[in-house]
């Protein structure tokens, strides 16, 4: 490059004696045809691969070595010999070697008057270096010619078989733009072998190293001003924008088992996006000056004309700084610091460009100005950006800038500053375009493609005319000069730099045309955008982040036997928060964290390691999954009539609402939070864990580690390098770099080439939870942190495992309650659990997809996020879609959510609109929840859990309510109640949500269902009890609808209970345990008392229920009692009852002396065997037996003597006498019954007498039913 710029100024300055003589000093090989150092060095490029390779690659490299240009060269110059010819070294030929070739040499082509266009010295021109018009640059991609002549030149320049018709172009095509004849189609595989040119074997292909040095494309610039040679640091500090491919060994900044790929698209990427930081810091500080001198006004996020034209004078003397050095333009005072600011940042870019390439001092005046080319008028394929050539690098008008305006064209910025911006990163990106595209072909990881198949895993990558080809006419068809393929894994990360985004077309749409990329792109990142205005959600996540960096320090430092360097860490992180916090409102501290973040201080003693040289080595200082370009400047809207700015001005005001807050978060607390952590923990450990490494390695894998860490992975480092792949999954997450980044901070710490630091990094991350956890539970309630939250992951059948996420992990309880007496945990883990949450998939992917894609999925659903329909409320439920559609797409992070929920609980016309969302934190906890953290409220289980806990200790109850209700149901009952007394209404409104939510169980379907059917009973219940109670129905028919109600609802039970597939956990009660005996009960079967006229025997049912009980004691019976009629109504309870006194009753020994079994036996005989006897004899004898004869002769068969005793005694032969009527008739004596009974039902009438009267009527005689009261009498009489 020096060689070049020293012969181009010689041959400029000194004349051609002057600049032959130093070819000659320079290249003495130039006296040979095609002949020169550069092309030596790109031949033997080619020889080394050639020698090198091996097969099928052996051949194509042979074929490439010759057919290339140094080859071709010597044939021509030969041929040329051989014709009495002579090297074309004379004024106004063809020069023989990259870097001479001017603007001024398509002089040679204007036509001698009378004479053609193919004249032959201009055919020699072509056919001498042909190869040279395609790839040579800026010089001859267009050259000007007479308009109307193009046709007669083009026809005359086909007929010689070897001119590129594309290349000639009218003089007024010149001022718009490279045009689109020179773009075509890329190449298909079968074409690979295909000749390029008529006559050739194969494609004919410039050197190595000229091929990147193809380009075309934009706007057109004006002639600039050379300047002085680019000093070692330009006037405010900005540098060279890295180390290129000349500079540095790849081994030295290879990190690892880095693929050489990644590191070259790392560093470059990191050089650009270092100049576009310094550049962001130079137009801010002209930016300031500008506004300061009255100039401009802010405007968004840069500063426009304060007036119409307030621009337009220092913009004319920027572009003619030979007539301000020559007097000619005086620049004013208060312009001369922004000028002088302006012009010596652009003499250094142009030094820059000029040391890079000699021919840009051959322009005058030089100020970079693109003109903004009419709408709709460059049209053609997309291609890759990679191998362009850059605005500057096009030929240029002679109109000054003045004309220029004057003729109406508009320069790309009107603001000087942005254009300098614009220029400067435009000339760095190209610069290490150029690097990329040399190192990549001079290291061998390129092949030339000469015909034939490309070798497996090699391809040529899609990214532009450096790898691709530049495209020129041959004949009727397209063809392509050389071409290069690469291994997969870097034509694909070239792909994924600078390939072709995907193209969805454009359509037309109330009658304009749209875009459709565009379109899905406004969609994806307007509504995100809206999404973070006034949300604080990162800002606490950066904070936790930094948090956990200082707890990473700690322990690598205790690790090492260091407790004070371990203390120093975390005394360090509050003055990292409070420059969080400050990042987000201070634009002054803005600027100086952009300003240290391409500071060149070595940050530790003994390196020379920066924050630049990281840069440079790849740092990313933002998640661009998230917005990308976000430094894209707004143009300005001055143009707009006044009204409708006015119309739109509550619009602006939030979008500059919105930007200021996106400019805190993104320029302010990313930054604080990654560069502080670099200084403080990262590097340090970086540094001390790999000693070995060189600094570039170092300055790397800082880099590297710190984008994991933060989840601001570049694209350049990504694991998703396909370019289509990380189009979509960019749109179809929220963040892409925040997923990609937690996970692999995860999956480092396993193995890979830095696991240490993850290691450690993990290590921080749960000691500085739990500490922190620990601290604010300890100071909410006095208790330490319970042993549940100490673990990540729990058992839970939420997911398709047994195991989860344990949300519980880390969450200390706050201070302050939520909705029904609710306690309030805080979230401190944040987006850490990342990783763990990937044990749900499902739940994992629904909860990070990107703005519009959840919001299309709830109106596919019908539903919202957490399962509420959303369509009640409207015809077709069009009203609440179109709420939640807003509320989806716009509402807020934190705040939006606040304001919903604010809105649903105060307004009741939004009910069915704004479903329920996080209202059990209640208006405190959401309140706070507003401001970035995450809280949560109990979970209904852990709710239960707690009340009964404190429900127990107030009564004294020891033990675990598991076990108390494993073993004594009617206490856990008892404590249920408590517990329903105190949080009853809150528990319904949860059950309310999870029923509107659709959350429900089957077996939790299932109990409602029986629940539902328990109500409607006891409804039904009821209005039988104001029956009986009004005396329209007797005990009697009571009773049976009561028993028919009750083996409708076992029945109906039973069928819900196999229609929800409701099984229960059989568990043995203890034996002896109340729970045992409540079994027993319940284990009574209602078919095993069925009568063969199909009735049930109740009494029989009911009697053995509670023979189940008998084993109780009194007080635990009673509670069992209690427990098993909890839903009895007061008239059921009363009708128990009289079933118990009628149990005593018949419980109560009927005679005197005589055991109840014995006097139920006596019974049966008198009642039943001797009326038996009595008819019997008189059917066969026509003669009535007295009763005495009849006992006397049942008495000869019975077993018990003293039940024979008994009826020998009182109802045989010798009885006289001594009898009162009983029982309708039935003669026995008084002296034998026992008076107990009779007490029992006197003393229980009104009971029995209102469920049992025919108990009453067949016990009592006839005095005793006249001793009974009113309404026991009636009740007997009916």
């Amino acid at each position: 490059a020096e060689i070049e710029k020293a012969q181009t100024i010689l041959n400029e300055d000194m004349g051609l004696p002057a600049s032959l003589a130093a070819r000659l000093v320079f290249d003495p090989l130039n006296l040979l045809p095609g002949i020169g150092f550069i092309k030596v060095d790109d031949f033997a490029r080619l020889l080394r691969i050639a020698t090198k390779a091996k097969g099928a690659a052996k051949v194509r490299a042979v074929a490439a070595l010759k057919n290339s240009d140094l080859i071709k060269d010597i044939e021509r110059g030969g041929s040329a010999l051989l014709r009495g010819g002579e090297p074309p070294i004379e004024p106004g030929s063809v020069r023989l070697y990259r870097g001479q070739r001017s603007v001024r040499e398509p002089v040679p082509l204007e036509p001698p008057a009378g004479q053609g266009f193919a004249t032959p010295e201009r055919g020699r021109w072509f056919s001498t270096d042909k190869g040279k018009a395609e790839t040579f640059g800026p010089s001859i991609d267009y050259v000007d010619v007479p308009e109307g002549t193009v046709a007669a030149l083009r026809t005359e320049a086909a007929e010689l078989g070897r001119i590129d018709p594309g290349l000639l172009r009218p003089a007024d095509e010149v001022l718009l733009s490279a045009g689109d004849a020179n773009r075509a189609r890329p190449l298909a595989p079968s074409e690979f072998g295909t000749p390029r040119l008529p006559g050739d074997e194969t494609a004919a292909t410039p050197p190595l190293g000229e091929q990147g040095r193809l380009f075309a494309d934009d706007p057109y610039i004006a002639k600039g001003d050379p300047g002085p040679p680019p000093p070692d640091q330009p006037p405010t500090g900005v540098g060279p924008s890295g180390q290129g491919p000349d500079d540095f060994n790849l081994a030295d900044v290879r990190i690892g088992k880095e693929e050489a790929g990644e590191t070259l698209i790392r560093r470059h990427q990191g050089a650009i996006d270092t100049a576009k930081r310094i550049a962001a810091n130079e137009v801010r500080d002209n930016n300031r000056e500008l506004v300061r001198i009255g100039l401009g006004r802010p405007f968004r996020q840069s500063v426009v004309a304060k007036e119409e034209g307030a621009f337009d004078e220092l913009n004319s003397l920027l572009h003619n700084p030979s007539k301000v050095a020559s007097g000619e333009r005086i620049v004013p005072d208060e312009l001369r610091p922004v000028y002088d600011r302006l012009r010596a940042q652009t003499d250094w870019e142009q030094a820059a460009r000029i040391d890079f390439d000699p021919d840009m001092a051959l322009v005058d005046d030089y100020f970079f100005r693109g003109w903004q080319p009419p709408e709709g008028m460059f049209t053609g394929e997309a291609r890759g950006a990679l191998g362009r050539n850059p605005a500057f690098k096009l030929p240029r008008v002679d109109a000054t800038y003045d004309e220029m305006v004057e003729a109406g064209f508009k320069p790309l910025f009107d603001n000087p500053a942005e254009q300098a911006r614009y220029s400067q990163v435009m000339g760095v990106r190209y610069r290490e375009q150029m690097k990329l595209i040399e190192f990549i072909k001079e290291s061998e990881l390129a092949l030339p493609v000469v015909g034939g198949p490309v070798p497996q895993g090699w391809r040529v990558p899609r990214v532009g005319p450096a790898f691709e080809g530049k495209p020129y006419a041959d004949g009727a068809r397209t063809a392509f000069t050389r071409r290069w393929a690469v291994l997969d894994s870097l034509a694909t990360r070239l792909e994924n730099a600078y390939g072709v985004t995907p193209d969805f077309g454009r359509g037309t749409v109330f009658g304009k045309t749209l875009e459709f990329k565009k379109a899905i792109d406004a969609v994806v990142f307007l509504p995100k955008r809206a999404k973070l205005i006034g949300s604080v959600f990162q800002h606490v996540d950066f904070l936790s982040r930094s948090h956990f960096g200082a707890w990473t320090g700690f322990m690598d430092a205790v690790r090492r036997g260091q407790p004070i360097v371990a203390a120093s860490r975390l005394v360090k992180w509050p003055q990292s928060a409070v420059d969080i916090i400050h990042s987000t409102f201070s634009p002054n501290f803005r600027a100086r964290l952009s300003k240290l973040a391409v500071d060149d201080t070595p940050l530790w003693e003994g390196r020379k390691i920066s924050n630049k040289t990281i840069s440079e080595a790849g740092l990313s200082l933002r998640d661009e999954t998230i917005l990308p370009e976000l430094d894209t400047v707004i143009r300005d809207v001055l143009a707009e009539p006044k009204i409708v700015r006015l119309g739109k001005a509550p619009i602006r005001a939030l979008g500059d609402l919105e930007r200021w807050w996106r400019q805190g978060l993104f320029d302010g607390v990313y930054p604080a939070a990654i560069l502080t952590d670099i200084k403080n923990n990262i590097g340090p450990m970086i540094l001390r864990q790999h000693p070995e490494l060189t600094d570039a390695q170092l300055a790397g894998m800082i880099a590297k580690q710190a984008n994991i860490t933060y989840s601001t992975i570049p694209g350049s480092i990504s694991v998703i390098q396909n370019q289509t792949a990380r189009f979509g999954l960019t749109r179809l997450f929220f963040s892409l770099g925040e997923n990609e980044g937690l996970l692999r901070l995860f999956t480092g710490a396993i193995r890979g080439e830095n696991a240490a630091y993850f290691r450690t990094r993990w290590a921080g991350i749960y000691l500085g939870l739990i500490t922190f956890a620990s601290a604010i539970h300890f100071a909410s309630t006095g208790k330490p942190l319970p042993r549940d939250r100490f673990s990540p992951v729990s058992k839970n059948e939420w997911g398709p495992l047994p195991v989860g996420y344990n949300t519980n992990f880390a969450a200390p309880t706050l201070p302050i309650r939520g909705r029904g007496d609710t306690e309030i945990t805080l979230d401190l883990v944040g987006q850490m659990d990342t990783a763990f949450r990937l044990l749900d998939p499902k739940s994992f992917l629904s909860a990070r997809t990107s703005v519009p894609v959840r919001a299309l999925e709830n109106q596919r659903t019908g539903t919202d996020y957490f399962g509420a329909p959303i369509d009640t409320v409207g015809p077709g439920g069009i009203f609440s879609r179109t709420a939640q559609l807003a509320q989806d797409l716009f509402a807020p992070i934190g705040p939006g959510q606040a304001g919903l929920e604010g809105l649903r609980s105060n307004i009741e016309e939004t009910e069915g609109l704004i479903q329920p969302g996080e209202d059990r934190l209640g208006t405190t906890g959401i309140g706070i929840q507003a401001s970035g953290v995450n809280l949560r409220a109990e979970q209904t289980p852990q709710l239960l859990d707690r009340i009964r806990g404190e429900v127990m200790q107030e009564k004294g109850i020891e033990g675990s309510y598991e076990d108390i209700k494993a073993t004594d149901s009617p206490l856990a009952n008892e404590i249920d109640d408590e517990v329903e007394k105190r949080i009853g209404e809150e528990l319904e409104l949860r059950r309310e949500t999870s029923k509107l939510r659709g959350q429900m169980t089957p077996q939790g379907q299932g109990f409602e269902a029986i629940e539902a059917t328990r109500e409607r009973q006891q409804v039904e219940q009821l209005a039988d009890d104001a029956k009986l109670n009004s005396g329209q129905w007797s005990g009697d028919v009571w009773r049976g609808k009561y028993r028919t109600r009750q083996q409708a609802f076992f029945n109906q039970r039973e069928a819900f209970k196999q229609a929800f597939r409701i099984e229960f956990e059989h568990k043995e009660a203890p034996s002896g345990s109340v729970n045992a005996a409540i079994a027993t009960y319940f284990d009574v079967n209602v078919d095993d008392f069925a009568q063969p006229d199909g009735e049930v025997d109740w009494d029989g049912f009911f009697a053995a229920r509670d023979a189940a009980l008998k084993g109780l004691r009194s007080g635990d019976k009673q509670r069992v009692m209690t427990f098993i009629r909890k839903f009895d109504t007061p008239t059921v309870t009363q009708f128990r009852k009289a079933q118990e006194v009628v149990d005593e009753v018949f419980e109560t020994p009927k005679y005197i002396g005589l055991s109840l079994k014995q006097g139920e036996e006596v019974d049966r005989v008198l009642n039943e065997l001797v009326p038996r006897v009595q008819l019997e004899y008189q059917q066969r004898f026509r003669l009535e037996l007295p009763r005495g004869d009849a006992v006397l002769s049942v008495v000869q068969s019975l077993t018990d003597p003293e039940v024979a005793q008994f009826l020998l005694i009182n109802f045989g032969l010798t009885v006289r006498g001594g009898r009162r009527g009983r029982t309708r008739g039935q003669a026995v004596a008084i002296s034998v019954v026992n008076p107990e009974r009779d007490n029992i039902l006197l003393e229980n009438q009104e009971l029995l007498a209102k469920f049992y009267p025919d108990i009453l009527e067949k016990q009592l005689n006839r005095e005793q039913e006249a001793e009974l009261g009113e309404q026991a009498f009636a009740a007997v009489q009916r």
